[in-house]
């Protein structure tokens, strides 16, 4: 009868062994080490690969990652190798296993970026057609040039207009006519592809008649406001064919003939033409930017000042006088105050008598500036 109760212990025993396991096999309670994902580069191309590197945890476990799509789609995981097969957002979390005494850990997500490799291309510099002739005759040929643009993409034209040919870079034309012609600078591995503004190319007719002198808008104040206008003058040109003018620009307007207006803030282009008359050939001038400013005040001019360094003579010796600073076309004048101090000319400065003078400039008003006067400076006269 004593047997069966030592026989129960030892059933018991094994039983608990089955159970809980060796001692050696104890439940892990011991936190790992902080876990974090290194990878530093974390924007790629599409279909390119970036392998997942961690740093930290405890222990032996093995190391693994998941991945979740924040935008797009695509992402994936084979064992530490992230790719995506569009254009992609994802977080990634890996995890270092349990073992031994060590629970598991799992790091703080973090974010990789899949671009496609058009958007992952630097923009060029900005590229135009550089041609300066823009005018000739049927007979002839432009040669297109360009200056601008980045990376070793091949440069290519396009055209359109009534009887333009353009033949690679070459452009002719069968009648008189109008071209207008862009440049695009194609991709290549590290810049994206860029296209210019359009230029516009004129072909004449051959003619008979004589050319006119060069025609030239003749404008040297070519800024207003909105609430001005600006009369149009040309010089140049032959003969007595009238002029007439063409503007182009948003918001331009020409409320004369022979002037020019605007609504807003903008830039204006105006080109003059003079009509054909006698023996001589029509001529068109160059095109002329205006621009106009918002408002009906005027804007400061830069800070204006008497800029003589050397502010010392004796009497009857007169100073020329010197200014540095302001801005637009206003004419400058000089004041001058002070006991014997005098003004010899409306640029000069002197004294009848041992003096001190204190010279103040102005600067005139513009179509687009305020006048601005200086602060004064001092002057001295010494007695001969």
């Amino acid at each position: 009868m004593k047997r069966y109760p030592r026989m129960l212990m030892a059933f018991l025993a094994a039983a608990a062994l089955l159970i809980v396991g060796p001692a050696a096999t104890a439940l892990a309670t011991t936190s790992q080490a902080a876990l974090i994902i290194t990878n530093s580069l974390r924007t790629k191309t599409v279909g390119s690969t970036v392998t997942l590197t961690t740093y930290g945890g405890s222990g032996t476990g093995a190391v693994t990652y998941v991945a979740t799509v924040i935008t797009g789609s695509g992402c994936s995981i084979t064992d530490d190798a992230l790719t995506s097969s569009a254009a992609a957002t994802c977080s990634v979390v890996a995890t270092k296993a349990a073992s031994g005494s060590y629970a598991s850990v799992s790091s703080p997500a973090l974010i990789f970026k899949f671009i496609t490799a058009a958007s992952a291309l630097l923009p060029q510099t900005p590229l135009r057609i550089s041609n300066t002739t823009r005018s000739v005759a049927t007979t002839d040929s432009i040669t297109m040039t360009t200056t601008g643009g980045s990376g070793s993409g091949s440069v290519t034209y396009a055209k359109s207009g009534t009887g333009c040919v353009l033949t690679d870079d070459v452009l002719t034309a069968t009648q008189a006519t109008y071209c207008l012609v862009t440049a695009t600078k194609a991709a290549d591995s590290t810049y994206a592809s860029t296209s210019s503004a359009a230029l516009v190319f004129r072909f004449s007719a051959v003619s008979t008649l004589l050319t006119q002198t060069p025609l030239l808008i003749s404008n040297t104040t070519r800024s207003a406001l909105t609430s001005a206008t600006v009369s149009l003058a040309t010089s140049g040109g032959s003969g007595n064919g009238s002029v007439t003018y063409t503007v182009t620009g948003t918001g331009c307007s020409q409320p004369t003939t022979t002037t020019l207006a605007a609504d807003r803030a903008t830039v204006c282009v105006v080109t003059a033409t003079k009509a054909a008359q006698g023996s001589y050939d029509s001529a068109t001038s160059p095109a002329l930017f205006f621009k106009f400013t918002v408002g009906t005040t005027l804007s400061p001019q830069l800070w204006l000042t008497v800029s003589n360094t050397t502010r010392v003579s004796t009497v009857g010796s007169p100073i020329t006088l010197t200014t540095a600073g302001g801005s637009g076309t206003g004419a400058v004048t000089f004041a001058v105050v002070g006991t014997n101090c005098t003004q010899p000319t409306a640029t000069t400065v002197s004294a009848t008598g041992a003096a001190l003078c204190l010279v103040t400039a102005t600067k005139a008003a513009d179509s687009e500036y305020a006048s601005m006067t200086s602060p004064a400076l001092l002057f001295k006269f010494n007695a001969a």
